[in-house]
């Protein structure tokens, strides 16, 4: 995830993916379980008051806090003084004190309603079900979340599309990438390929010269990935301008990939 410092709404996008990224590794990347973010935020509270409480642990509190702050603070004061983008990747230093949080915030929980259990009072019986319910469900949600994550398709397939690639090319064909970083991205995975013979970065602001890059070209592959729909369209559309007609067309998660021949 990427927030650009002069988005229109850079606040407000800003303040639902940073707390999203933080939690997005408790449970799975791209699958958060809003339950499981709600309960974990709950248990890191319940830390920072019960921490806060006591002289002796305030110490511990300001530099966990501190630790969970600056990660987050600091890249987000940076993009907007050097006015570049910032990557919720950035938070992955913080987690750590996340996780602390959290894990001083339950085992607090059950010390209390432990040492209050003889007692049986409304209040008591109450604080037992809350930690008895809510340790399960959380063991449950992590499960479904990380079946979620070991089943489904969230990376882009970078592999597999140069697999493909690799068994269906023929000789003297092209392959016009939409972007620089995406080719490095499948250049990564297409080491050893002997085809295509030509490859091609050719970037959004070029695509009017997609016509004279693929010149003289019997088939033409077209790889594209993190653009906007319309700048697709309008690198499909220059490519059959050219005289090339649709044979074969793959969509992977987050790669459009196609393949023209001449007509």
């Amino acid at each position: 995830m990427v927030i650009y410092p002069l988005s229109k709404n850079y606040w407000r996008e800003r303040l639902s993916d940073v707390s999203k990224g933080l939690f997005q590794y408790p449970t799975a990347p791209d699958s958060p379980s809003p339950l499981l973010l709600a309960m974990l935020t709950l248990f890191a509270l319940i830390a920072v008051c019960v921490l806060a409480m006591k002289r002796g642990e305030r110490a511990a509190l300001s530099l966990l806090l501190l630790w969970l702050i600056v990660p987050v603070a600091l890249p987000l004061l940076l993009s907007q003084i050097l006015n570049l983008p910032y990557v919720v990747r950035y938070l992955t230093p913080a987690l750590p004190a996340l996780y602390l949080l959290v894990a001083v915030g339950m085992q607090r929980a059950g010390s209390a309603a432990l040492r209050t259990s003889s007692i049986l009072t409304p209040v008591t019986l109450a604080g037992l079900t809350v930690t008895a319910v809510l340790l399960p469900v959380m063991g449950a949600l992590y499960l479904s979340t990380l079946h979620d994550y070991f089943t489904r398709v969230t990376k882009e397939q970078w592999r597999d599309v140069a697999s493909y690639i690799k068994t269906y090319a023929e000789p003297h064909d092209v392959l016009v990438i939409s972007k620089q970083n995406v080719t490095r991205a499948y250049n990564y995975y297409a080491r050893g390929n002997d085809l295509p013979d030509s490859v091609i970065p050719l970037p959004p602001e070029k695509v009017n010269d997609v016509e004279y890059e693929i010149g003289g070209a019997n088939r033409v592959w077209l790889l594209l990935s993190h653009l906007p729909e319309e700048q697709q369209e309008q690198f499909k559309a220059n490519v059959q301008g050219a005289g090339f007609k649709v044979a074969d067309r793959k969509k992977y998660n987050g790669i459009d990939l196609t393949l023209y021949e001449n007509e």
